[in-house]
């Protein structure tokens, strides 16, 4: 067992390699000292509803939030001061919500239960809840930024599609039955995405069928390159 106020040492052994989590965690959990000091440090009060999604900055600065309550809101936790509360758009909860990289946290994703995503921009008041895309059907479970790149998100949803955005071709769409934008197409509704954080164009996807699906995004591409069937 680790001694008393050593656990961030140990914690740098697992990073070098000279530790395995499984031993880190023992460590913590038996640690009296270290465990008694964990306690709640801010409680801020932003929504008036279930909060379902959340996010920091790049920053570590600020909190993104979305709720039951159909509003996003930014908030310094540090100061416990909710900066920005946006009357998204939204007529379903808000599941997940995202700042767009390198848009100096003004620029935000969010998708809610009836299958709708909203693109907004924090700094143009009256462009919220206009840019819009009604292309899943059913739920959409996330949204997934991809690091540096201020540009493209991804989403995924109970109709089995993955489907990948590109800002710059265009900021919503209303068409019906759209298929633009699909990226993967799978049987079963994918309700999780990740991005291998050190090899980003790895795409882990998580389906309804109890599996998880690894792609290579180079070797995928939209309705105008090609479509994957899985």
């Amino acid at each position: 067992m680790a001694a008393k106020g050593n656990i961030f040492k140990e914690q740098n052994k697992v990073q070098y390699g000279w530790k395995s989590l499984r031993s880190l965690s023992a460590d913590i959990s038996n640690n009296e000292d270290f465990v008694q000091k964990l306690k709640l440090d801010t409680k801020l009060t932003v929504h008036d509803g279930c909060v379902n999604t959340i996010c920091w900055n790049d920053t570590g600065q600020y909190i993104l939030s979305g709720s039951d309550d159909q509003f996003l809101s930014i908030t310094d936790p540090f100061s416990k001061k909710r900066l920005t509360s946006v009357r998204s758009g939204h007529r379903s909860n808000i599941f997940s919500a995202k700042f767009m990289p390198q848009s100096s946290d003004a620029k935000i994703v969010s998708c809610s239960g009836d299958g709708v995503i909203f693109y907004t921009d924090i700094l143009r008041e009256d462009s919220w809840g206009s840019n819009s895309f009604n292309c899943h059907f059913g739920t959409t479970y996330e949204l997934l930024t991809l690091p540096n790149d201020p540009h493209t998100f991804l989403s995924c949803g109970e109709d089995g599609a993955v489907r990948w955005f590109d800002l710059r071709l265009k900021t919503s769409c209303r068409k019906e039955s759209c298929k633009e934008d699909i990226l993967i197409h799978n049987k079963r509704a994918v309700s999780a995405l990740a991005v291998d954080p050190v090899v980003p164009y790895h795409l882990a996807v998580g389906c309804a069928d109890s599996t998880v699906k690894i792609f290579d995004r180079r070797m995928l591409g939209t309705r105008l390159t090609s479509k994957i069937e899985i």
